[in-house]
Parts: C-alpha cells; sequence; structure tokens
C-alpha cells in the first residue's frame, strides 16, 4: 500500500504523509503503479466532466475535463513538454547546448507554441468524439455538413443540451476512451526505463529508476494494462453492443444475415482488434520517440520523457477517432 501511496504522490498533487515514505532502495517500485495513477487521474476527470455537466455547456465541460488532468499531475508533464520543445527546435546541435537550453527555468517561443498546439488538439479530438457519439452512423454526414465554425444545426444543439443528465451511455462512453488515455500515457515512463534504462540522465529524477528492475515492471505492466484494456472494452461492446464507440460503425461492416450468437461476437471481437491497435501505436510511437529524444539529446532526462507522456496522449486520441471514424 506504501508503494502505491508513493506512485499517487509522484505523479499526482496529492500529498502523503510521512509515515508512508519508502526507502529510496526500494523507490523503484512505484514503476508497477503508475498506469494505475493514471487511470485513476482518468477517472477523476471523466467525474469532473459530468459534474461540470450540470452547469457548462458541452465544450467547456470537454475544456474543464483536460485541465483537470493539468491540475492533478501538477503540470509536471506539460512543464517538460515546453522544455523539450524548447531545446529540440532552438537549431542548436551540440547535445549539451540542447540539454543547457532545456534546464532553464524560463519557457521560450516553441515551449508556449508546443503548449498551445497540445490542447487545441485534446480539446478538437475529444469534441469531434462526441459529435460522433452523439449520432451513431449519422456522425459522418453530420462531420460531412459541418462548416469551420462547427454550425451543424439542432442536432449537436440538442446533444449538448442533454449533457446534464446522467445518461448512462454517454458516461460509459467517455469514461471508457478518456479515463483510458492517461493510463496508456504512464505505461510510456515503464516503456522508457526498461528499453532505453542506459540512456537515462542519472542527474534527474530518472537516476531513481536506473538499474532497478525497470523490465520487469514494465512486464508486469504491460500485462495488467492490456488485459484491463482490452476485457473493458470487451466487456463494453458485449453489453452495449452498437451504443459502445468502439462498435460505433459496426452495422456497417455487421452483415444483417449474420446470426445474433455471430453479431455478439463481433461486437466483442471488433473492440478487441481496436484496443490492441492502439497498444501497438502508443508502443511504437513511444519507440520512435525515445530513438528521436536520444538521438537529438544524448539521453533521456526527465523533461524529455514528460514530453513522449503528454504526446502519446494526442496519439491516442487520434487513434481513437481514426478507429471509429473507420469502422
Amino acid at each position: 500500500m506504501k508503494v502505491f501511496l508513493n506512485a499517487l504522490g509522484f505523479l499526482t498533487i496529492f500529498r502523503i504523509s510521512e509515515k508512508s515514505y519508502i526507502d529510496e532502495k526500494i523507490f523503484h517500485k512505484i514503476l508497477y503503479y503508475f498506469p494505475l495513477v493514471g487511470l485513476i487521474i482518468g477517472l477523476l476527470c471523466s467525474f469532473v466532466f459530468w459534474i461540470a455537466g450540470f452547469i457548462f455547456p458541452g465544450i467547456l465541460c470537454i475544456i474543464i475535463a483536460v485541465l483537470a488532468e493539468v491540475f492533478l499531475s501538477g503540470g509536471m508533464h506539460l512543464d517538460g513538454l515546453a522544455d523539450t520543445s524548447d531545446g529540440i527546435f532552438s537549431g542548436k546541435k551540440n547535445k549539451e547546448k540542447i540539454t543547457e537550453i532545456m534546464k532553464k527555468s524560463d519557457i521560450g517561443a516553441f515551449g508556449v507554441i508546443s503548449l498551445v498546439f497540445l490542447f487545441v488538439f485534446k480539446i478538437a479530438i475529444v469534441y469531434i468524439i462526441f459529435i460522433i457519439l452523439s449520432r451513431n452512423t449519422e456522425s459522418i454526414e453530420l462531420l460531412k455538413n459541418t462548416d469551420i465554425t462547427g454550425n451543424t444545426g439542432s442536432s449537436i444543439q440538442s446533444y449538448f443540451s442533454s449533457l446534464p443528465s446522467f445518461d448512462v451511455i454517454k458516461l460509459i462512453n467517455f469514461t471508457a476512451f478518456f479515463s483510458m488515455m492517461p493510463l496508456l500515457s504512464r505505461w510510456t515512463i515503464n516503456f522508457h526505463f526498461a528499453r532505453f534504462s542506459g540512456y537515462a540522465s542519472s542527474g534527474s529524477l530518472t537516476g531513481i529508476f536506473i538499474g532497478n528492475g525497470n523490465k520487469k515492471a514494465f512486464f508486469a505492466t504491460t500485462v495488467y494494462l492490456s488485459v484491463f484494456y482490452i476485457l473493458s472494452n470487451a466487456a463494453a461492446g458485449y453489453f452495449l453492443k452498437e451504443n459502445f464507440l468502439f462498435n460505433n460503425f459496426s452495422s456497417i461492416i455487421i452483415n444483417t444475415s449474420l446470426s445474433v450468437s455471430d453479431s455478439s461476437l463481433l461486437f466483442v471481437l471488433i473492440p478487441v482488434l481496436k484496443s490492441l491497435i492502439i497498444i501497438f501505436m502508443i508502443a511504437l510511437f513511444t519507440e520512435t520517440a525515445g530513438k528521436f529524444l536520444i538521438k537529438r539529446i544524448g539521453r533521456l532526462s526527465g523533461d524529455a520523457i514528460g514530453a513522449v507522456v503528454e504526446i502519446a496522449e494526442v496519439i491516442y486520441l487520434f487513434f481513437v477517432y481514426i478507429l471509429i471514424f473507420i469502422f
């Protein structure tokens, strides 16, 4: 329990008592709980969204949910993204000079730009996913007929006006994709420590986790994360059928001549397939980002890993959207 509390205190604003502190020799074990802490953050953000729905319009609820994650994590990964962007896009080729820029306390132009783009993409993708989920298969035409101002007539207006009500299906769908975002993004931290442990910086927070059973922690978290993510999506697909986000357009590919049992099986298999694709794409991005950062700055600092965490969330949302929209 103490190890979990230390993981919670490390990745969030929640402070723990000194009695719960663990010895530095076993501090690396908090890696086992990083994805779980991410899930807790996601669930809290989902809860904040629905509470906000009683007061604010839909788009503002989405913004509040995105900002809630920043608040709960203390903005630690955003700081890493800003610092890494300043260093990478500084135009410097010398690794030491890039590192010096990243260590500066002030934020540069590229840091600000990266943060703006991050928030714009997050909010925009979540907004579009909500449009799709609100209209099911009609959403394809809805998106095609949406102008640059977002004016789509009464369909979206009627949807957002219903947000204050606790629609169980909407609640499950929002929680299903939004709460999994920080779960998977925090898993990328374990990926980096297992895959690139030799490049971790001993002079930063990452030094705590160098050479301390990182591969075991990565394997364990990969197993429980994958099982939980896949089974939860499969269960939602089975019980909600075409109302589940990953089965949103299943009626297009499921032949009506199929038996009820065959259709039910597809409603489970489709979410499982999409879950596997998302996990694979997050892993592929993390591997690629790690190699790129090592090539550019020669090591993986806490800032660099934080940058990957934030970008991984955008990658996750992007593929959720793609997989909903395609089939």
